[in-house]
């Protein structure tokens, strides 16, 4: 029964990208705060960068991008969501479902390789010249 319960858990986890413009660059600490306590595992996450913004966006020119990929209940996000709207120091957040990795097709079918046969380390001319008849008849 237990086992029925992690697989319905797993089932119901997707993973996310939540992509950010941050007015502080310790502003990033806080979003990975929250995503933990909010039960996301988080499986990359990118270093905040300074960036020249190419409009003002809340009367800043410059922000801090960053971005988080993590795996989370599908119910855990709207909370998340919701968490993040409150913090003032994010200006702008975008959440996606990245899309899944398309499958890898081959450009040509793979051939198999043919095996020449082993010849003997001495080969003497009287061997060969019959080797070269039998082959010949």
């Amino acid at each position: 029964m237990n086992d029925d319960h992690r697989e319905e858990e797993k089932e119901s986890e997707r993973t996310y990208e939540l992509s950010f413009l941050l007015s502080s660059e310790e502003a990033a600490k806080e979003i990975s705060a929250l995503l933990k306590r909010n039960g996301a595992e988080m499986t990359h996450e990118s270093p905040v960068s300074s960036i020249r913004l190419a409009y003002p966006i809340k009367k800043l020119t410059s922000a801090f991008f960053g971005y988080v990929h993590f795996i989370a209940e599908s119910e855990k996000i709207q909370l998340i969501t919701n968490e993040l709207k409150l913090k003032p120091q994010i200006v702008r957040m975008l959440l996606l479902t990245p899309p899944p990795a398309p499958p890898i097709r081959m450009s040509r079918p793979i051939r198999e390789v043919e095996t020449k046969p082993v010849l003997p380390a001495e080969l003497t001319n009287e061997a060969l010249e019959q080797k070269l008849e039998e082959i010949l008849k």
